[in-house]
């Protein structure tokens, strides 16, 4: 599917690399994602992403870490901020992790979101400063920076 998320993602890798970073952007094979990053000239890595424990997605992320040398992965969904953090850890790497949030919903106050929200990512990013409060206002236990981006 081509929607907000792929769309903001592909603006930020390109913006990203335009900036003098290097960036791989991780997607699922075939997808439009792909097609449009390799268009604009983007590394692009497609990885089966199956689910958060599946050990063939975790090794190929863990691979594209250690081979890239990544320092940071933003991502979009909460699956791949799981899949990241326990990649991140089979990689032998210490890797910031930024989650970006463009839709309105709150992180919820269970310790299953306390678990990924508190130890897991490192910085919140939220399109508007509405959907700041929507998404945090839920969770004041949460301890991260939420911050729009520039």
């Amino acid at each position: 599917a081509w929607g907000g998320g792929e769309k903001w993602m592909l603006h930020a890798a390109t913006a990203m690399r335009d900036r003098g970073h290097a960036v791989v952007l991780v997607v699922r094979p075939g997808s439009e994602l792909a097609t449009r990053g390799r268009d604009r000239g983007l590394t692009v890595a497609e990885v089966r992403l199956g689910g958060w424990l599946d050990p063939v997605t975790l090794s190929s992320l863990a691979s594209i870490f250690r081979r890239h040398r990544v320092q940071t992965v933003c991502a979009n969904l909460d699956k791949e901020i799981r899949q990241a953090r326990l990649a991140a850890m089979l990689a032998g790497r210490r890797i910031r992790l930024v989650a970006r949030r463009g839709s309105p919903d709150a992180i919820k106050d269970n310790w299953h979101y306390r678990l990924v929200y508190d130890h897991g990512v490192d910085r919140l990013i939220c399109n508007c400063e509405a959907l700041v409060e929507v998404v945090c206002g839920a969770a004041p236990w949460c301890r991260l920076c939420c911050f729009l981006p520039v």
